[in-house]
């Protein structure tokens, strides 16, 4: 339950970190000022309402939710020196760390070319680590295009994460046209987790 009027996102997320169980991860600094009102929202639909853009919500194995990582404000690109070429950017998801692998897809997605498409496309297929393979999501989910739909409409059905499904579901929800009808049909059909089947049924019905 929230009530904030001009707050700043930053210490909003900070005060959240201290009452909860969940671990704030800041990439860079959030200081725009927000305003809302709710109550007894679930703690990730909380998050998704406030934050809005530029994040990754981390859930532990039992479903708990259990880090929010947040990126600077999405108006500013993250895109800098210290980012490095495109190379680096692809050497660091073939030899970093999953956070480190996190954030280079994220980069890699403002490139917005087939260079840099290719290997969020192998991200999204191949990464050991469910966030990564989210944020890979959220890439596609930007670019659209044919190959984007494809590879989340295979994510959707062939993940064997439940909250990465979950994601693809809902980033081809969001991309919409009849390309989606197919895989959210099928989610809702075979998959093995109630909320994700729960989640194409909403979004076929929308």
């Amino acid at each position: 339950t929230v009530k904030i009027a001009g707050a700043s996102l930053g210490e909003v997320l900070k005060e959240i970190e201290a009452q909860s169980r969940i671990r704030l991860v800041l990439y860079g600094s959030r200081p725009e000022t927000i305003s809302a009102q709710f109550q007894a929202v679930p703690l990730d639909e909380a998050l998704r309402r406030l934050i809005k853009a530029n994040f990754l919500l981390v859930y532990a194995p039992d479903g708990d939710l259990a880090e929010v990582r947040v990126l600077r404000e999405p108006g500013e690109r993250i895109l800098s020196e210290e980012s490095g070429s495109l190379d680096s950017l692809i050497g660091e998801l073939h030899r970093g760390e999953p956070a480190q692998r996190w954030r280079a897809v994220l980069t890699l997605g403002e490139f917005k070319n087939e260079q840099a498409l290719v290997p969020v496309l192998e991200a999204l297929q191949g990464d050991g680590a469910p966030e990564v393979r989210q944020a890979a999501i959220s890439v596609l989910e930007d670019l659209g295009g044919q190959q984007a739909m494809a590879a989340l409409a295979a994510a959707a059905s062939g993940d064997s994460d439940d909250f990465v499904r979950l994601s693809a579901v809902e980033a081809l929800a969001k991309l919409g046209g009849p390309e989606a009808v197919d895989p959210l049909t099928r989610a809702l059909r075979v998959d093995a987790e109630p909320f994700v089947r729960y989640e194409a049924l909403v979004n076929l019905a929308e």
